[in-house]
């Protein structure tokens, strides 16, 4: 008994090294898995600050088009009222299409874009 006992002593506790030896290596190759996966996500957030600083920068841009386009928006009108009272004022008849293309004016209005990629520009 004393032999087998002896046996089994060193038999186990060799497997039982081996068993801490394999955790151990899958611990680490948890901790490696992680490490990617958290670089992979800086990576990610990089990549979003760099798209948001586009997409603001775009924004901007598109904000003093909307406000050139509401100033022409404005001259168109006040042109429209003025030439308006001019030709009743002379008693004839505006010129074919001089409504039409003030509606036309007037149906412009980018108070909002929103690109083909769900993107919403200028509020």
């Amino acid at each position: 008994m004393k032999t087998q006992g002896k046996v089994n002593k060193r038999l186990f506790s060799k497997t039982e090294l081996a068993t801490q030896k394999v955790e151990l290596a899958i611990i680490d190759e948890v901790k490696g898995l992680i490490k990617e996966a958290q670089k992979l996500s800086n990576q990610m957030k990089q990549n979003a600050d760099k798209a948001e600083k586009v997409f603001q920068s775009a924004n901007k841009e598109n904000k003093k088009l909307r406000d050139k386009i509401d100033t022409l928006k404005r001259e168109s009108m006040d042109k429209f009222i003025k030439s308006k009272r001019m030709f009743k004022e002379l008693g004839i008849s505006p010129p074919q299409g001089f409504v039409k293309s003030f509606d036309e004016m007037s149906k412009i209005y980018p108070s909002r874009y929103v690109s083909q990629y769900g993107n919403l520009f200028v509020t």
